[in-house]
């Protein structure tokens, strides 16, 4: 009930609800030396100066929590209020080690004598800094990145695939996208051909997926080979590489052919198997046999009616016979 009673004065009491200090952020996530957007907000029941601390309030990850101060001092500006304020400031995040932080905002102003402090440390002001990645890095100077989903293993004289997805950063346009598998001084791949290579135009910014495909020459011996990839621009030339094992193609033990009518041992085995004489089914046979039980069972019935009369006319015969002796 006091609770209740609590909520109820809060809500309905001006100066407290709509006084203090907040903080709007359209993004959370920065790399270092992004600049924040921080919208913020004041609206109090005084006009006047005021000084406005922006902060950093570190995340303790043993205790999993913020810190309730101002770690980090960012930047302070001097405001001049009339009951409400609003802007948005530039908040430089180079200096930032990576890691995540919640945004301290503290506000002071003298009424009446006396100075008063608003502050705002929600948890929802947090912000998380993240460190330039590397492959960021090499992105942006590098003008193309390779990624390719390579075949890990194959036979000689079978064929290997590359799933390339090339991305192009750079201003040239036009690239040459090409791939081979090697040893340290062999080739084993046929000559470049259409699916081995592809003269493609990417615009900057923009990323293709392509399908290359290497056929591989019969006289190889097994080990392991570099299946690299690579794309050639504006007189620059960039590779990624992977890995392909070459495996001996073992022999049959069922002497099956491999053949595309003759995909697995054990169809050969069916294929060789002397076919069974073709013989009606059960329900074929059976069928034109019951008409003639059913004629066979009538023609019995008709032949014991037969002799019923003559057996009529003895018995007949018989009783007056009998009764002319009498």
């Amino acid at each position: 009930m006091k609770k209740a009673l609590l909520l109820i004065i809060l809500l309905f009491t001006p100066n407290f609800a709509f006084s203090g200090v907040q903080l709007s952020l359209s993004n959370r996530a920065y790399y270092q030396g992004d600049i924040i957007n921080a919208v913020i907000s004041i609206q109090e029941d005084y006009s006047g100066p005021a000084t406005l601390k922006i902060c950093l309030s570190n995340y303790d990850f043993i205790q999993g929590s913020y810190s309730q101060k101002c770690d980090t001092l960012l930047q302070e500006h001097e405001l001049a209020i009339n009951h409400e304020y609003q802007s948005t400031f530039l908040i430089d995040t180079s200096s930032m080690p990576d890691s995540v932080y919640r945004i301290y905002l503290q506000l002071k102003f003298k009424q009446d004598g006396l100075t008063k402090t608003r502050q705002s440390c929600n948890d929802n002001n947090f912000i998380l800094i993240k460190p330039i990645a590397s492959s960021h890095a090499e992105k942006c100077a590098s003008g193309i990145t390779l990624f390719a989903n390579t075949t890990s293993a194959a036979y000689p004289g079978s064929q290997a695939t590359a799933e390339v997805a090339i991305t192009n950063y750079g201003n040239n346009e036009d690239i040459l996208l090409y791939s081979y598998i090697k040893n340290q001084t062999t080739y084993i791949n046929e000559n470049l051909n259409d699916d081995s290579f592809k003269a493609l135009t990417i615009a900057k910014g923009s990323k293709s997926e392509i399908l290359l495909k290497n056929n591989l020459i019969e006289s190889i011996g097994p080990g392991t080979y570099l299946y690299t990839i690579t794309a050639e621009s504006a007189g620059k030339t960039y590779q990624t590489t992977n890995t392909i094992e070459i495996i001996e193609e073992k022999e049959d033990e069922n002497n099956c052919p491999i053949c595309p009518e003759c995909p697995i041992v054990s169809e050969c085995e069916i294929s060789q198997t002397i076919p069974a004489p073709l013989t009606e089914s059960p329900q074929e046979q059976e069928t034109p046999n019951e008409p003639m039980k059913i004629t066979a069972q009538l023609n019995l019935k008709r032949d014991e009616y037969y002799y019923i009369p003559i057996i009529i006319i003895g018995i007949a015969s018989l009783i007056i016979m009998y009764a002319k002796i009498k």
